[in-house]
């Protein structure tokens, strides 16, 4: 609100701070100025808003605002609380399900780069920001219970419109892979694809709690476990000697010869033949 100096004029109200016509300074009509803001900030203040209003305004003389019609509320630090049935929409009208019937509680819209979300940290540190997905099994909001194993602790999901729904095209879920206790959550993370002409994600690779990485097997055994008849390397590599540089457990391949690193810049090599 504009502060200057000048003449007051009674406002219409049952009770008047200052006589009509009454000339004041500067000082009281910037004071006067703040008794009124003050005033309306800790009052009920609702006139002309309906209830399709999206816009906050405090409804009572604590340091809570409320969404007009709505229960969501806004605390003066700018922390704004939902209730468990309330939505963030951005770029729609309403809240959309993709399956199960059950729609997000955050969710942007839009037809261009907007329809997505980013994190910025700025920190002079080495930290950046995150993504964190909690699971308890408590039954009310706030409450820790333990989870069990193999429960689900988090899920990206991407899906695509195929003109009728949403359907599932690729997922990562991270597990309970163990049993879980104080200080201590065994964990996997499982990688799927949906093949052609089907509608759900049939698990490819994943990550035990051990760090072994199983390839079509969900039960890796070893830090590389395949299940299956081949594996391939495209590129083949000649050693230029039996000291060449190298690594012990490194394979190589050429045209005439299989070549293994035994040990620390030390190769052996077996020839190969038709049959």
């Amino acid at each position: 609100m504009p502060r200057s100096s000048g003449t007051y004029t009674t406002p219409s109200s049952s009770v008047a701070p200052a006589v009509e016509g009454t000339v004041i300074d500067e000082t009281d009509f910037n004071a006067l100025v703040d008794d009124i803001e003050t005033a309306i900030n800790e009052s009920t203040y609702t006139s002309g808003l309906g209830s399709s209003d999206n816009r906050i305004v405090r409804t009572d003389g604590t340091d809570t605002r409320k969404l007009q019609g709505s229960s969501a509320t806004m605390d003066d630090d700018g922390s704004i609380f939902l209730p468990d049935a309330g939505y963030v929409i951005k770029g729609h009208s309403a809240a959309l399900a993709h399956v199960l019937t059950i729609a997000a509680g955050i969710q942007t819209h839009g037809t261009d780069g907007k329809a997505g979300s980013s994190a910025w940290r700025w920190s002079n540190d080495a930290t950046g920001p995150a993504q964190q997905f909690i699971k308890s099994r408590g039954a009310a909001v706030a409450t820790n219970t333990i989870v069990q194993n193999n429960d689900i602790l988090g899920q990206i999901s991407v899906r695509g419109a195929d003109g009728t729904g949403y359907i599932q095209a690729a997922t990562i879920t991270f597990r309970c892979d163990g049993t879980p206790g104080t200080n201590d959550m065994p964990g996997n993370i499982i990688f799927a694809t949906t093949p052609d002409g089907a509608t759900a994600s049939t698990e490819r690779s994943r990550i035990t709690n051990a760090g072994y990485h199983g390839f079509a097997t969900n039960a890796p055994a070893h830090i590389v476990d395949v299940n299956d008849d081949s594996i391939r390397i495209r590129t083949s590599q000649t050693p230029a000697s039996a000291s060449a540089t190298g690594s012990q457990g490194e394979i190589a391949w050429d045209s005439d010869y299989i070549y293994v690193c035994t040990a620390t810049n030390t190769w052996k090599r077996a020839a190969l033949s038709t049959w």
